[in-house]
């Protein structure tokens, strides 16, 4: 059992820093977004909700304003830097989901506009 405990401790130790990692690259990674020509930048999933961290959390971006021909490329910069924090799994890498919300679902933009964080908004 104290193994087990063990086990578990470790892992809440180690899901808590890979979310202050990421924390940690948001200034970052607004700036970036906002210097490619987004207005708005919502942070929103799991690091959004302290209780629903886990050890693959990512980074979910909702932005307004991007070029759609620049979202590509964009969100590999994003996922760039990342670096060892990219987390694969068996179908896809985990770490950064980039949503423009011009492109999302009326189902998912309502999500991200109640249950997201603004990180930063632009008047143009």
């Amino acid at each position: 059992m104290d193994l087990l405990r063990a086990r578990y401790q470790q892992e809440e130790e180690a899901t808590k820093l890979r979310v202050a990692r990421l924390r940690k690259l948001l200034p970052a990674m607004v700036e970036l977004l906002i210097g490619e020509g987004a207005s708005r930048v919502i942070l929103f999933g799991s690091l959004v909700r302290e209780d629903a961290h886990h050890s693959e959390t990512d980074i979910d971006l909702g932005v307004e304003g991007l070029p759609i021909e620049s979202t590509n490329r964009v969100h590999r910069q994003l996922e760039e830097m990342l670096g060892a924090d990219l987390v694969w799994t068996d179908d896809r890498i985990r770490g950064v989901d980039l949503v423009r919300l011009e492109d999302s679902s009326a189902h998912l933009r309502a999500r991200i506009e109640t249950d997201g964080v603004e990180l930063s908004r632009v008047t143009r």
